[in-house]
């Protein structure tokens, strides 16, 4: 049985948001996350993004959230 991972890379939240990854796709992803277009949802259903060093992981809950399901 497959468990989808509870984190996610900023190219696996790119694909879940727009189906694609591709280098605007990885602008896009990396862009809002400079720029902190995600903080705000972030903080609303409680999911922070993780920053370590310069690697970004996303709670797949905030992409749920961002795409309306519950």
């Amino acid at each position: 049985m497959y468990v989808k991972p509870t984190l996610l890379s900023p190219k696996e939240a790119a694909i879940e948001l727009w189906g694609v990854y591709n280098s605007g796709t990885k602008k896009r992803i990396y862009r809002m996350l400079g720029d902190g277009a995600f903080n705000e949802i972030a903080d609303k259903n409680n999911c922070p993004i993780i920053k370590d060093g310069n690697r970004f992981r996303i709670p797949r809950a905030l992409i749920k959230a961002m795409r309306g399901e519950t």
